[in-house]
Order: C-alpha cells, then sequence, then structure tokens
C-alpha cells in the first residue's frame, strides 16, 4: 500500500501525456491549504506544486495536527 502511495501520479494521462507541469497548469483556480506539520503532504512541496498552477489561493496552517489538521470529527 505504501508502495502505491509513494509511486502513484495523476499525472499519466492522454490529456498531459505523463507531463507534471502539464498537469498543474491545467488546474482551474483553486484553494489550497498546507499544514506546517503534515508529514504526508508538506508545505514545502505544496508550495512546488502550487507555483505551478495557474491563479491558486494557497495559505500554510499551523497546527500540531499534521495531516488531520481542519477535519471533524
Amino acid at each position: 500500500m505504501l508502495w502505491t502511495w509513494q509511486h502513484a501520479m495523476s499525472t499519466p494521462t492522454s490529456f498531459n501525456e505523463g507531463d507534471l507541469d502539464k498537469a498543474l497548469g491545467a488546474i482551474t483556480p483553486t484553494r489550497c491549504h498546507a499544514v506546517g506539520t503534515d508529514l504526508y503532504f508538506t508545505v514545502e512541496d505544496s508550495r512546488r506544486e502550487v507555483a505551478r498552477m495557474p491563479r491558486p489561493s494557497w495559505r500554510p496552517i499551523p497546527s500540531i495536527w499534521g495531516h488531520r489538521a481542519g477535519t471533524r470529527r
């Protein structure tokens, strides 16, 4: 399961021909939030990906809860 998560990519489609920049550039304006303590999706990784998207709204969220920050119980 971990191997699948680490090697999965949403980019290999006929539309973007496996090009990550093309895939991220095709995302319509979106709102992205990264949690400072998330070890799955780090703020730095998010920052690099969002930089390739057109007109994103992005902000890091300070929280001690990591990946689960913002979830409702």
